[in-house]
């Protein structure tokens, strides 16, 4: 015999089922930003130094899953155990790219993904400038510094 506790509240659990698969869909199509260097590397020390400080203050950076990837050494950078669980399928399709196929451990890489695709992948402190600053600003709308 059904309870009236348990009809209302099957109730309200299926009254709020839509509503909570539009939160899992909009989690799903969060750009996710990924920054990979190592300690040994002076230009990834430059730029957690200069640029991630006020990328991290920025607009664009509320509206994307960032992650900073930054082991002691270039041995150590494509290893699973270096990077944050949630962010193992990023690792998983940056290998398949050129550039994580031909790592080039003295430079900083930074790995912008959404809906589980690499969206773009540049190498160094000026095409973190020239071309996914520009292109994080397109994918979440909002500035980015």
């Amino acid at each position: 015999m059904l309870k009236r506790r348990s009809v209302v509240f099957g109730g309200l659990a299926l009254a709020t089922a839509p509503s909570l698969a539009g939160v899992a869909w909009a989690q799903a199509g969060k750009p996710t930003l990924v920054f990979l260097g190592n300690e040994a590397d002076a230009a990834g020390k430059f730029w957690r130094s200069r640029s991630e400080p006020a990328f991290l203050k920025s607009d664009a950076f509320k509206k994307l899953d960032y992650w900073a990837v930054f082991p002691k050494d270039d041995t150590l950078m494509l290893k699973e155990a270096s990077w944050p669980a949630d962010a193992h399928w990023v690792l998983a399709e940056f290998l398949t790219t050129k550039e994580g196929k031909d790592l080039w451990p003295d430079q900083p890489h930074f790995i912008l993904a959404q809906d589980k695709k690499i969206v773009l992948v540049v190498r160094g402190n000026g095409n973190w400038q020239e071309k996914m600053l520009p292109k994080i600003a397109e994918v979440t709308g909002a500035k980015a510094s």
